[in-house]
């Protein structure tokens, strides 16, 4: 029958409160219970509790000191198992006793499998023989490895000096000296010089590379050439104008696409039908004078399209019917189209003649056509 205790109901509340302390503190001394003053502001909490004393029937049949593993070693583990070790031993796990057994730890390379040393000699290396799937020991020609003093013949190409007679292909990766190479690129370290003409005959597009083909450009990786560059023809497959940079007085993208003119040596947005106009601030050129591309980034200075055509933001709604017309500046520097015949009433103020137009983006193409 499970042990029940009740209040005596005639006792006075002292007496019970008196063996309710009792109670609390037997229970923590026998369970090893440590209560904190701060947590039980109605208790006085004094002492340290003993040792825990719960039956050992309610820990599995063991004594406490059974569960105290600071009392045990590996050696106790039941799937271990360390007779006759020395120091230096290692456990590994044996399949058939499945067990980890302490066994003598290997001190040699011989003592590992798949590794047969035969006589060794000095400098001798290891190789993988296929046949009987084991590393032996090999000397360095026999691997086809050769040493440091071997003399090379003419069919290497050496190191320092010496002529290459004939041609030179790479086809894997490759480092000597100051000249590496991998994926199948061959990179210099100082200047190529060559006597003889240089062609390029690779087809794939690479950012920041020469090639051969029909593929046209888009990457932005700098290239330069220190002298003068001739060429038969030089084409430009993507953009359409031609630009000089002048010094603003306004934010490349606030007036990109709009009709500019010129004062006091500053680029501004033209004021309506101005005859201070140069040409529209472009972002389609394809060749640029007198900047560079950090110049245009930080606002010092901005392309205006001089020669070709370009996009210009459109002051009205456009309309397919003034394609041919000539414009103008209009409000806030956009294309302010001139009526026709009457293009004589403008002059110096026209920037150029219609050709073309955008719905989307309501902008009119124009020729440049300074007049």
């Amino acid at each position: 029958m499970p042990q029940t205790i009740e209040f005596v109901k005639t006792t006075p509340i002292t007496n019970i409160v008196v063996d309710l302390e009792k109670i609390l503190s037997d229970i923590c001394n026998v369970t090893g219970l440590t209560l904190n003053n701060e947590n039980f502001p109605a208790l006085t909490i004094s002492g340290s509790p003993s040792g825990s004393l719960i039956d050992a029937a309610t820990l599995g049949g063991e004594l406490p000191s059974y569960y105290d593993i600071t009392l045990h070693s590996i050696s106790d583990l039941r799937d271990v198992d360390t007779t006759n070790i020395s120091d230096g031993y290692i456990l590994t796990w044996n399949e058939d006793e499945l067990k980890w057994k302490a066994v003598e730890p290997l001190t040699r390379l011989n003592d590992i499998l798949d590794i047969q040393i035969t006589d060794p000699s000095d400098n001798d290396i290891l190789i993988y023989d296929y046949n009987t799937e084991s590393w032996i020991n090999s000397t360095l020609s026999a691997a086809g490895i050769s040493t440091v003093d071997h003399l090379h013949d003419n069919r290497y190409l050496k190191l320092t000096g010496g002529t290459i007679t004939g041609n030179l292909t790479v086809n894997e990766s490759l480092k000597v000296n100051n000249i590496s190479a991998s994926s199948n690129y061959l990179t210099i370290g100082n200047n190529l010089v060559t006597n003889g003409n240089l062609k390029v005959t690779g087809l794939t597009k690479a950012d920041g590379s020469f090639y051969s083909g029909s593929t046209s450009p888009t990457n932005t990786i700098r290239l330069n050439y220190d002298g003068y560059l001739y060429a038969t023809r030089v084409y430009n497959a993507v953009y359409n104008d031609y630009a000089e940079c002048f010094e603003t007085a306004v934010n490349y993208n606030e007036c990109k696409n709009r009709i500019v003119e010129i004062k006091n040596g500053k680029v501004f947005i033209a004021s309506p039908e101005s005859d201070l106009v140069v040409g529209v601030v472009s972002d389609t050129y394809g060749f640029v004078l007198y900047g560079t591309e950090d110049e245009i980034k930080n606002n010092t200075k901005v392309p205006i399209g001089v020669s070709g055509t370009l996009m210009v933001d459109a002051e009205e709604v456009i309309d397919e019917k003034n394609i041919g017309r000539f414009v103008c500046s209009g409000k806030d520097g956009k294309a302010r189209v001139i009526p026709r015949k009457e293009s004589y009433k403008y002059d110096g103020s026209i920037v150029g003649k219609i050709i073309d137009i955008d719905k989307e983006k309501n902008q009119y193409k124009i020729i440049i056509s300074l007049r």
